[in-house]
């Protein structure tokens, strides 16, 4: 979870591979969440506690009900002469998610 644009920078350029799913609140500034994926998919469980850290990371976190878009981080680009941490994304399916704080708690996020 990058919760700066330096984090976000570093989380997308060392840790994220081609299959990994990304999670980005929609349409507000946030946190880059990335759901690293081994053999097979990843359970339904495990993408919707990324989206949620990827909403509660956000300046929506307040919200009842936040849309979180999420792809592959292949499908993932970086606009030339952005700043760190933009990107733009294709290829995306959306979630609604709450963001719970309760359940950001049970999730050990590392800090990047």
């Amino acid at each position: 979870c990058g919760k700066s644009n330096m984090g976000n920078e570093y989380l997308l350029r060392h840790l994220a591979r081609g299959k990994d799913l990304w999670f980005h609140a929609q349409g507000i500034p946030g946190a880059h969440v990335v759901l690293k994926v081994g053999k097979g998919e990843p359970s339904f469980t495990s993408i919707l506690e990324a989206a949620t850290a990827a909403a509660y990371f956000s300046r929506g976190r307040h919200s009842t009900r936040l849309p979180v878009d999420y792809t592959e981080v292949m499908h993932l680009r970086r606009p030339k002469g952005a700043p760190p941490g933009t990107v733009r994304y294709f290829h995306a399916k959306t979630l609604y998610v709450a963001p719970d704080p309760e359940k950001i708690q049970k999730l050990e996020i590392p800090d990047r």
